[in-house]
């Protein structure tokens, strides 16, 4: 089968994607075997299974879009802190990379996709995903912000407050007001 320009548009794209995502995981891999926390490569990897699962729903690829948006539940529980990085974890995420990497094959050569892998693949992530959610930072203390500052920040940035004060990072809070005519500039 003969593939038309934004097909192979397509497995360009995706293909870059995917080697991106493969690098990701094997920086974040060997992040945690060093006892480091990677938040930077996590939003990184996350950033890359959205992508992946835009494109491939722009171009009708549905068992691929499926599996990068259950990535992408496995990579906001990392990012979240309800998930812990572990082998088994670290496993699943390397066979969706993998799994993306033959689902283009089969495309790129007009076979159809192996839509039982990719389900089996799914359920897996579902399993990981259901048993290992832990409880958000138990034990650490209550942030002094006000609710209004609590209010304004997305679940991860609190999240990452909430870690970097477990790990006794120091936490500045600064006062600086501003008048709002000189934001107008």
């Amino acid at each position: 089968m003969s593939l038309d320009r934004s097909q192979r548009e397509f497995i360009g794209e995706a293909s870059e994607i995917v080697e991106n995502i493969q690098g990701g995981l094997s920086r974040i891999a060997e992040d945690h075997r060093r006892g480091h926390s990677a938040p930077g490569l996590l939003n990184e990897v996350f950033r890359h299974s959205h992508s992946l699962k835009g494109l491939a729903g722009m171009f009708g690829v549905e068992p691929m879009g499926r599996l990068a948006h259950q990535m992408e539940t496995l990579l906001d529980g990392l990012r979240l802190g309800r998930l812990n990085i572990d082998d088994e974890l670290m496993g699943v995420l390397y066979t969706c990379a993998d799994t993306f990497a033959a689902l283009l094959s089969s495309f790129s050569d007009g076979k159809p996709p192996d839509a039982d892998a990719v389900d089996n693949l799914v359920n897996r992530i579902t399993r990981k995903a259901g048993g290992a959610i832990t409880p958000m930072m138990a034990g650490v203390p209550e942030l002094l912000l006000s609710s209004e500052s609590l209010s304004s920040l997305t679940e991860y940035e609190e999240h990452r407050l909430r870690d970097n004060m477990a790990r006794g990072i120091p936490i500045y809070r600064v006062n600086a007001p501003l008048p709002l005519a000189s934001f107008e500039r």
